[in-house]
């Protein structure tokens, strides 16, 4: 099988700032959601479906994803920027960081499944060999099938019968057998197709170098952090920590860990927390400080914040 090379080094226009006010716990949700994958433990398949107005924040997995929009905007994948409108599917390969910013009213689905249901047991072969490459991030499918192409038209109603079973655990017998054989349908026209790219070994080491920086991020936001200790993390200089995170991230480390902060600042304040604690319970013990932040990022104080996100739920 012929295979072309794929490089992740163009850049998008990623940000973190301001974003709208009533989502920011509903964002936190969704990646609580997302990193908890909410897989049956025999069978790792799920859609979920993300409804209006809600941004997936910046995550990555080990699975493969199908993302099926009803609304336009925009997708970053490993800081590669894709405009998308109904009915565009993207491939989201394992490992890749990635996040979504809609524009428009409309569900976005992501189908995520574990590429190991496409093996054929342990036999060599040259789809397991495919499978294999995916996994270990060696080979990419390619991100954006175009609408109206022939594979487009191949890949829609099979894309369609999955998103079906969105927020559905499946169960065995009859359904997991319909899901699999989908799944081996939209292999089968990518390897028609010939969808499948080799990736640039120093972009996905890189890669992997944020990943591991964010992750530490999302798990120890609450303390002291720098640019310094996520150097000494991963082995690198704090200059290629900075230059790592603008390529990819679109930010510098600082704003990225400040706006990991303020999110779960507003997943505190709407649980009922006062500033006082939850400026502390996410590492910012200067009240002061924290107000100015959680200003600039969601554009509210945190008091006006509680006030506009109680009045939403109560609406």
């Amino acid at each position: 099988m012929a295979v072309g090379q794929l490089s992740f080094r163009k850049k998008g226009n990623l940000s973190y700032t301001k974003v709208m006010v009533m989502d920011r716990k509903k964002e936190k949700d969704v990646l609580l959601e997302i990193e908890q994958r909410r897989f049956s433990a025999k069978f790792p398949f799920y859609v979920y479906r993300i409804p209006d107005h809600v941004n997936v924040p910046i995550h990555w997995h080990s699975e493969m994803e199908i993302l099926y929009t009803e609304a336009n905007g925009k997708v970053y994948i490993n800081n590669m920027e894709y405009s998308v409108e109904p009915g565009d599917m993207l491939f989201i390969n394992p490992g890749t960081l990635h996040h979504t910013h809609r524009s428009t009213d409309g569900e976005m689905y992501h189908v995520v499944f574990d590429l190991n249901l496409i093996k054929h047991g342990d036999i060599a072969c040259s789809v397991n060999d495919v499978m294999d490459g995916l996994i270990h991030q060696n080979i990419q499918i390619m991100v954006n099938p175009k609408q109206k192409t022939e594979a487009y038209q191949k890949l829609l109603p099979l894309v369609r019968k999955l998103i079906k079973y969105a927020e559905h655990e499946v169960s065995f017998g009859m359904e997991t057998c319909m899901v699999t054989s989908v799944l081996f349908g939209i292999f089968s026209v990518l390897f028609h197709e010939n969808h499948f790219l080799n990736t640039d070994a120093q972009s996905f080491a890189d890669v992997r170098y944020v990943t591991k920086m964010i992750e530490h991020i999302q798990h120890r936001f609450a303390s002291p952090l720098t640019a310094a200790d996520l150097a000494k993390l991963t082995n690198l200089s704090e200059s290629y920590v900075y230059r790592l995170f603008r390529e990819h991230v679109g930010s510098t480390p600082i704003h990225y860990i400040q706006s990991v902060r303020i999110r779960e600042a507003c997943r505190l304040l709407s649980e009922g927390k006062n500033v006082s604690e939850t400026a502390g319970a996410v590492g910012i013990p200067n009240q002061s400080y924290f107000i100015k932040l959680f200003r600039e990022h969601t554009g509210h104080t945190p008091l006006k914040w509680m006030k506009l996100n109680h009045k939403d739920q109560s609406s």
